[in-house]
């Protein structure tokens, strides 16, 4: 207990020193922050995955991160219910419609040589990987045990009702919407990013998400890797992903020669 303590008060003061904002051109305010390496051509974009019920969002994998020497983008997801996230779709879809998260992406870039750009998260973070990841152009998309049928996911249990109702309302024109809107972006996405994707198969939504968007990546000429770790809960996934930093990044950032 003693040590969850000062971990959340370690963080509360590293968003209080290092953390800004920027402003949309339609006006949304996002909260993210970047860690510059100046020697690297490579930026990673972390997306937040959802903390325990009823708290609100913070940034994930920026300790996981600490010795990788590439440029680091930590962006925020604190719109929606009780500020605990919303797949970064704030209210009726207007950051998604907006394309916030890709003004964001290209404000960082500017002025850097990025060559390559790789999106990455878990969980709530690993849906907007491959969301916003090709939305952005990623080279690379790196997303642990995401929800493919958003719209579904949503409507599962009370709570995550709540967050649906803060995005739209709950009907169900909406939630098919929601069910498709990944599967649509994939498809758009003419660059066919490179997809590591890392989960379990004994994990609880493996037969509701992860094996329907295997299935539906193998049949649309992506370059999926799969990743089966074998654990049996789904909170597991982010030791899976911290691992896959440790170890399998490096290969990869190696093997592309950045």
């Amino acid at each position: 207990m003693l040590r969850k303590i000062v971990n959340y008060f370690k963080a509360q003061l590293y968003k209080i020193f290092f953390q800004k904002k920027y402003t949309t051109l339609e006006g949304e305010t996002i909260h993210y922050i970047f860690k510059k390496q100046t020697a690297s051509n490579v930026l990673v974009v972390v997306f937040s995955g959802f903390s325990s019920h009823y708290k609100k969002a913070r940034y994930n994998y920026i300790k996981s991160f600490k010795k990788i020497k590439i440029n680091q983008l930590f962006i925020l997801d604190d719109t929606g219910f009780m500020g605990g996230g919303s797949y970064y779709l704030g209210k009726n879809l207007t950051l998604f419609k907006q394309n916030a998260i890709g003004q964001l992406v290209q404000y960082i870039k500017q002025g850097r040589e990025i060559y390559q750009t790789i999106s990455f998260g878990s969980s709530k973070g690993g849906t907007c990987a491959l969301l916003y990841g090709n939305m952005i152009g990623a080279d690379i998309i790196i997303s642990g045990s995401p929800q493919f049928y958003l719209g579904d996911y949503l409507t599962a249990c009370e709570y995550h009702k709540n967050i649906l109702n803060s995005i739209m309302e709950n009907n169900a024109n909406n939630v098919y919407l929601l069910n498709n809107i990944v599967l649509e972006e994939l498809i758009k996405n003419k660059k066919r990013s490179n997809i590591y994707l890392i989960y379990s198969s004994k994990e609880g939504d493996y037969s509701k998400h992860i094996l329907p968007l295997i299935k539906f990546l193998n049949t649309t000429g992506y370059d999926v890797s799969l990743y089966d770790c074998g654990f049996e809960e789904h909170s597991e996934i982010g030791t899976a992903m911290k691992r896959f930093i440790q170890i399998d990044l490096a290969k990869i950032l190696e093997k592309s020669g950045k």
